[in-house]
C-alpha cells in the first residue's frame, strides 16, 4: 500500500485506533472502509481478527489484510468453536418425521381452521430461527413469528401449545445427537451461549448495520478487546430478516469517526446518492473528482435493481425476451423457484414449506387472503406475479438465466446487492411514489424505503439511470435543493 495517501478522516480513525480507544465507523458508500481497515492494521503490532457475516466482504478484506489478522464470517468462526460437532446433522429432515420425533399427532383448532402437526413444526423451526437469532438465553412461544393470515388470538393459543414442544426441540437440536433439522444459525447460537472469548487485541466489525441480536449481545460481552465497528446506518435494510443496526447499540464508551470520501463514483452520483441520504436526516457524502460518472438512459446496463422479487421477475422476463444474457444472484433465483414450487403444491391442494405461504392449506386461501386482509398487501404483487406467469413460467425463466460471469445484465433486488458495485446500474420501475394521504396532501417516504433507495443508486460507478426514482426530487427537505456539494 505504498501509493495509499490517507484522507484527514482516515487520518482521524488511525489516531483514535492508536490511542486504544474502541470505535465506531460510520463510513458512506464507496468509502474505502475495508481499505482503511487494513490500513489500520498493517500499521499496527498487534494481533486482531476481521470479522463480517458476508463472505465475500470477508474474503475482499483477507486478500488486503496482513497476516497478523485472522479474517473470517461469523459462521466460520463458530463453526471452529463448536460447530465441526455437528457437521453429522442434516438440514433436511422433514416436517413429517419432525412430528412423530416430537409426538406432535393432533390437530391445533383455532376460530377459523386448523394447524396441522406438519404446520406445527413449520412454526416450531421458525421459532428455533429466531431464537438463534437473538440474544435470549432461553426459547419461548413468543419466538414463533407471526403466520399469515392467522389472528393474533389464534397466534396466542398457538404459542401456548407449542411452547412444551419448544424446549424439547431446542434441546434436541442442541444435543450433539439429535434427530432434528440443523442449520448453521442454530451453531452460531450455541456458540454463543458458552460465551467464547475473541483471542485477539483488537477485533474488526464489518457491516455492522446488519447484526443479528445473538452477535451484537456477544461482541459487547468482549470487554477484553479493542472494537472498531465499522458500517453504514444508512444501508440498514436487512431490517426483515431480523437484523438490526448495531451502530448505534454499543454504548457511549465508543467514540465515533466517520468517512464520507467515496472513491466509487464522481460527484454527479454522489449528488443523486445525496438526495437519498437527504431523506433520513444523514450525513453527505462527497463525490471522487478522478473518477467519470454520468447520469441517464442505459442501452444494457450491468445491473437492474429493483425492489422485491416480482419487480426482479418482470425485468428478468423482459431482459430474456430481449435476447441479453441475463443473470441473477443464486439466492434470489432459488427463492423464485421455491415460491413457484410452493404455489405448485398449494394449486394441488398441498400444504407447502414456503414461509409465507405455510399457514394456507390451498391456493384459493392464498388470494383470498391478499384480497380481503389488508396484512396481506405486501404480498399481493407476488401472487399477482404468480397468477400473471404461472408457475411453470417462472421455472422456465430460472432455466433459461446464465451464470453471472457470462451475464451482459444482473437482475437483482437491491438487498442482494449490498456491498457490491456495477460500472452501470438502472433503478427498475418497481419503486413507488407512496400514496397521498387521506386529505390529499403527500404521502411520506418511510426510512426503509429511504435506505433502500440510497443503496440503490449507490451501487453504480461509471453509469447510473434513476429515471423511475426522479420523483424523490419532489420529497426532499426544503434545505435540500439542486445544489448537493462534495463540501456538505
Amino acid at each position: 500500500m505504498s501509493s495509499f495517501i490517507p484522507t484527514q478522516e482516515q487520518k482521524n480513525i488511525k489516531t483514535a485506533f492508536d490511542k486504544r480507544l474502541n470505535l465506531i465507523i460510520i463510513a458512506g458508500a464507496g468509502a474505502a472502509k475495508t481499505t482503511t481497515l487494513a490500513w489500520l492494521a498493517k500499521n499496527s503490532p498487534k494481533k486482531g481478527r476481521f470479522m463480517a457475516f458476508n463472505k465475500a466482504i470477508v474474503e475482499a478484506a483477507e486478500a488486503k489484510m496482513p497476516s497478523t489478522v485472522k479474517c473470517s464470517t461469523f459462521h466460520g468462526y463458530f463453526f471452529g468453536i463448536c460447530g465441526r460437532n455437528y457437521k453429522h446433522r442434516s438440514a433436511s429432515v422433514s416436517s413429517r418425521r419432525t412430528a412423530e420425533i416430537l409426538g406432535i399427532d393432533s390437530d391445533i383448532e383455532l376460530s377459523e381452521r386448523s394447524l396441522t402437526p406438519v404446520q406445527q413444526v413449520r412454526a416450531i423451526y421458525g421459532a428455533i430461527k429466531a431464537f438463534s437469532m437473538s440474544d435470549d438465553k432461553e426459547i419461548s412461544g413468543w419466538h414463533i413469528p407471526y403466520m399469515r393470515g392467522v389472528s393474533t388470538a389464534d397466534m396466542n393459543i398457538i404459542r401456548e401449545w407449542l411452547a412444551p414442544y419448544l424446549k424439547v426441540a431446542w434441546e434436541d437440536v442442541a444435543d450433539v445427537h439429535g434427530e432434528l433439522r440443523f442449520k448453521p444459525e442454530n451453531y452460531i447460537k450455541i456458540g454463543v451461549l458458552s460465551n467464547p472469548r475473541i483471542a485477539a487485541q483488537f477485533v474488526m466489525i464489518d457491516e455492522a448495520q446488519d447484526t443479528f441480536p445473538v452477535i451484537l449481545g456477544w461482541l459487547k460481552r468482549q470487554y477484553h478487546t479493542q472494537l472498531i465497528i465499522a458500517g453504514d446506518p444508512a444501508q440498514a435494510i436487512n431490517g426483515w430478516t431480523g437484523a438490526i443496526d448495531a451502530m448505534g447499540k454499543f454504548g457511549d464508551k465508543f467514540t465515533e469517526l466517520t468517512l464520507t470520501q467515496s472513491f466509487r463514483f464522481s460527484p454527479v452520483i454522489a449528488e443523486v446518492a445525496n438526495k437519498c441520504l437527504s431523506l433520513l436526516g444523514s450525513f453527505r457524502i462527497k463525490g471522487f473528482d478522478q473518477v467519470t460518472s454520468v447520469i441517464g438512459p442505459i442501452d444494457v446496463p450491468h445491473a437492474i435493481l429493483c425492489r422485491t422479487n416480482a419487480g426482479v421477475i418482470n425485468a428478468a422476463m423482459q431482459s430474456v425476451e430481449s435476447g441479453i444474457k441475463t443473470a441473477m444472484p443464486e439466492r434470489q433465483a432459488e427463492e423464485i423457484k421455491q415460491i413457484a414450487q410452493a404455489a405448485t403444491q398449494l394449486m394441488a391442494g398441498t400444504s407447502c414449506d414456503y414461509p409465507d405461504f405455510s399457514a394456507f392449506r390451498n391456493w384459493d386461501e392464498v388470494k383470498e387472503y391478499v384480497e380481503n386482509d389488508p396484512s396481506g398487501a405486501d404480498l399481493k404483487t407476488t401472487v399477482n406475479i404468480i397468477i400473471k406467469y404461472t408457475p411453470e413460467a417462472l421455472v422456465r425463466l430460472i432455466d433459461e438465466l446464465v451464470p453471472a460471469h457470462m451475464a451482459e445484465t444482473l437482475v437483482s433486488t437491491v438487498h442482494k446487492t449490498k456491498g457490491l458495485e456495477f460500472e452501470t446500474v438502472e433503478i427498475s420501475g418497481d419503486f413507488p411514489e407512496p400514496k397521498p394521504n387521506q386529505d390529499g396532501s403527500q404521502g411520506e417516504i418511510t426510512r426503509d424505503e429511504a435506505m433502500l433507495y440510497y443503496v440503490a443508486v449507490s451501487r453504480a460507478k461509471s453509469g447510473l439511470d434513476w429515471s423511475a426514482l426522479e420523483w424523490i426530487e419532489d420529497y426532499l427537505p426544503a434545505d435540500q435543493g439542486d445544489e448537493d456539494t462534495e463540501e456538505e
